[in-house]
């Protein structure tokens, strides 16, 4: 996407920009600077883009649904649609901070099917002192759990694979050079889920985009995490004999984590190596059994053998806990395998063979950010952090380790500008009954210290990439009832994959100094 060359509209920026002050004159106030830099990026000319510019006082903000947000700074803000090609619709918005900007350009990622846009995350990278901004993915009428009305769309697929994060950068790196008259000194991206699949396509694809990204449990391997998810489900839904109640889930995962907590030294609550824990199904009938072993077993390719994806970890077995599914349990995987096989598609027929096939060769190329070769990114000076929780039962935990381990087969090395830290206990993003808040997934969530290295993962990769501060620890914390406005129960020091979290024998067990990183 380029400027367009429009004389007039150009002139006409400049001028504004010389009456902000950028041209010299002393004699306006703060909120007319503001507000004639808001209309000097409101002229700015895009291809195949328009924009809403409005200047935004300090105070409470409302979002199209939802609450109020209370506390947010005065900004700048650009509404922008994107039409790349005669079928997409991309949302984007960009919020510049009036004041206090820190200098930095701050993108954000979705989740799931995209088709929304996440106002807090915008008011809380903004609260912060980011430019920030964030998209729809271009995915609207999509949901985040449901892809199906982008059947037929194949010009949406590209926009939600990687597109619109690519120009969602590039559109807002131009408007905030127009309003600041000048570059960020550095630029951030943050997503988990989707959202980690979107900084892994930005770090393989267009690595001049970003300086650091933090990458969450990421949907990277966008097909083979799908396919994982219809593996899991039809485990144990195809027949009656495989079928186990969400009662015997309960039941199962109650016996595995009794047996298995201890097995890292420090009974606690959480297993925190799931590694070493070897479930007993003799409690389940033999089709429930053969069910378990499926979901523990890498899915595989029928035809070739080759892994699709890895499979789950022992010790969090609360998978589609409805009693029978719902059909919006089926909807949330459903979506993309309507793309390629139609409208009228039923789980019960998927092949993983050929089928697995046919979503690689129509959706592959376009989805998957699997590609292990980061050395222009690395050879930029960019550096990555990714995290994962080992109770993730939506993506694997094991894929983005299989990843990183490509990436060193391929380069050589990872950890001078790649480094993963998983995290015992939570689910997927942030959940689980562990420490489970580093300013992953949620910046609002961090209320400890947002920007302590150790403490936040964004604020770690950025004193990686300005500071040379080599990330050796991400230090996460437990709240009441997973609020992080309520008491704090215990912290947890997640560790530099492979390295694992080991009681030294002594002290506080809710506090992470009582804790060394070792090798497995």
């Amino acid at each position: 996407m380029r400027l367009i060359t429009d004389p007039r509209a150009a002139l006409a920026a400049a001028s504004l920009l010389a009456l902000a002050g950028c041209g010299g004159s002393g004699s306006k106030s703060a909120e007319e600077i503001a507000a004639e830099r808001c209309e000097a990026v409101a002229a700015a000319r895009f291809d195949n883009t328009t924009t809403t510019v409005t200047q935004t006082a300090a105070g409470s903000f409302m979002p199209p649904t939802g609450t109020a947000i209370a506390d947010v700074p005065a900004f700048c803000r650009v509404q922008a649609t994107l039409k790349p090609s005669t079928d997409s619709n991309i949302k984007v918005e960009l919020w510049l901070p009036q004041e206090k900007w820190n200098g930095r350009f701050l993108g954000l990622g979705n989740g799931g099917f995209g088709g929304a846009l996440d106002y807090r995350a915008l008011a809380a990278g903004l609260k912060r002192g980011y430019a920030v901004a964030h998209t729809d993915m271009g995915t609207a009428p999509s949901t985040g759990l449901d892809g199906t009305p982008l059947i037929g769309h194949p010009e949406k697929w590209l926009d939600w694979g990687h597109r619109s994060t690519h120009l969602m950068t590039t559109l807002s790196k131009s408007l905030l050079q127009t309003y600041y008259q000048q570059a960020p000194k550095k630029s951030y991206f943050s997503g988990c889920s989707s959202g980690g699949g979107q900084g892994l396509h930005e770090a393989q694809r267009y690595p001049e985009d970003y300086d650091g990204i933090v990458v969450g449990a990421p949907g990277h391997n966008r097909l083979g995490t799908h396919q994982s998810i219809l593996w899991t489900f039809a485990a144990t839904q195809r027949d009656e004999a495989s079928y186990i109640s969400p009662a015997t889930y309960k039941a199962l995962n109650a016996s595995i984590k009794s047996a298995c907590d201890g097995a890292d030294g420090l009974v606690d609550g959480i297993i925190s190596r799931p590694d070493l824990c070897k479930p007993d199904l003799s409690s389940l009938t033999a089709g429930q059994a053969e069910a378990m072993r499926k979901i523990y077993a890498d899915p595989t390719h029928a035809v070739t053998g080759a892994q699709i994806f890895p499979g789950l970890l022992p010790g969090y077995e609360v998978i589609f806990p409805n009693d029978p599914p719902s059909p919006t349990q089926q909807v949330w995987f459903n979506g993309i395998f309507n793309w390629v096989f139609g409208e009228s598609w039923d789980w019960r027929s998927f092949d993983f063979g050929a089928d697995v096939d046919a979503m690689q060769t129509k959706l592959g190329g376009i989805v998957n950010a699997t590609d292990p070769d980061l050395s222009a990114f690395r050879a930029r000076g960019g550096k990555m952090i990714a995290y994962q929780g080992l109770a993730d039962d939506i993506v694997a935990p094991g894929e983005i380790a299989r990843y990183v381990d490509a990436v060193k087969d391929r380069l050589g090395e990872r950890d001078s500008f790649l480094r993963l830290f998983n995290a015992p206990g939570m689910g997927h993003c942030q959940s689980g009954d562990a420490p489970n808040i580093f300013g992953n997934n949620d910046l609002e969530a961090n209320t400890i210290s947002p920007d302590d290295p150790e403490r936040d993962a964004l604020a770690a990769v950025q004193a990686w990439v300005e500071e040379g501060r080599v990330p050796t620890q991400l230090i996460a914390t437990q709240f009441q009832g997973n609020d992080s406005k309520a008491a704090k129960l215990r912290d947890r020091p997640l560790c530099v994959y492979p390295q694992v979290a080991q009681y030294k024998g002594s002290g506080d067990p809710n506090a992470a100094s009582s804790f060394s990183c070792v090798n497995p």
